[in-house]
């Protein structure tokens, strides 16, 4: 079904959640060197009070996946379609997973970045998962125009949603998903990184 965060090979998601509970996990930004150590919110980059990433499921769970994603990959697209409903359904729903959406738009994908910025324009206004579903609904039509369109069929207030998208406000936030994969070796998308007890951080 997929490969594991480290070269983890699970034949099965289950077996990557089995074995993440066994791992000790460290965050390389030293947000967090023990397993179980509170995690203070001035060790972040971002607060996440002032800026949350995107999550779905309890803050609770005892695994967090965080993942970077680009909405124009197709891989990230075929998983989207086909193993997040898995995970959500079997994970998220049950309590056992919480799932974090960090951006990785890839240089070579020219509608990546905007659309990274779309989705964090969204989630300023409580709804990245509608625009995230938009985006990946409608992976061949990415262009600004669509992203406003799309932005008024979700509700959003298209004042704010467009000043927004307009000043490239979100440029950062986006750079800094970006630098914070990179410091976790990432290179391409999708990529899953498991984390025990829901320790955290930007």
């Amino acid at each position: 079904n997929s490969a594991c965060v480290e070269n983890w090979e699970c034949s099965e998601w289950s077996d990557c959640i089995d074995n993440v509970q066994k791992r000790v996990c460290t965050d390389r930004n030293s947000c967090a060197t023990e397993l179980n150590k509170p995690i203070e919110k001035q060790d972040c980059k971002i607060d996440e009070s002032i800026y949350p990433d995107p999550a779905k499921g309890s803050i609770s769970a005892p695994v967090t996946i965080i993942e970077y994603g680009d909405f124009q990959c197709p891989f990230c697209h075929r998983f989207y379609s086909q193993t997040l409903p898995l995970i959500e359904s079997n994970y998220i729903n049950t309590g056992k997973v919480r799932l974090i959406y960090k951006n990785f738009p890839l240089s070579f994908h020219p509608e990546a970045q905007k659309a990274a910025e779309t989705g964090d324009c969204a989630n300023q206004q409580g709804k990245f998962w509608q625009m995230h579903d938009k985006l990946f609904n409608n992976q061949q039509d990415l262009s600004v125009s669509n992203y406003k369109k799309w932005a008024k069929e979700i509700g959003l207030d298209m004042e704010e949603f467009n000043e927004c998208l307009d000043s490239g406000k979100m440029e950062r936030y986006v750079l800094n998903d970006f630098n914070s994969g990179k410091s976790q070796g990432i290179v391409g998308t999708p990529a899953l990184l498991f984390v025990l007890d829901s320790l955290y951080c930007c």
